[in-house]
């Protein structure tokens, strides 16, 4: 377990060692939802428009695949 303090500016520091397995970087951004009692950081994309094509775009090129196969 990790801790951390809230600053007198609201700046709360997230460990080093979990920056580093979440691959964050200067300048991320979350998005920041209230479950209950507890604040839950999630980071955000810089671009959600092309993160969610790449998961379509899996599905477009396998159908363009298949239909150049003729299946």
């Amino acid at each position: 377990m990790h801790k951390s303090k809230l600053t007198a500016r609201g700046q709360v520091v997230i460990p080093a060692l979990l920056r580093k397995e979440m691959n964050l970087k200067p300048g991320q951004s979350f998005l920041i939802h209230r479950v209950g009692s507890k604040l839950v950081l999630t980071p955000d994309s810089d671009d959600p428009v092309s993160h969610g094509l790449g998961l379509w775009k899996t599905g477009v090129d396998q159908k363009s695949k298949e239909d150049a196969d003729g299946n």
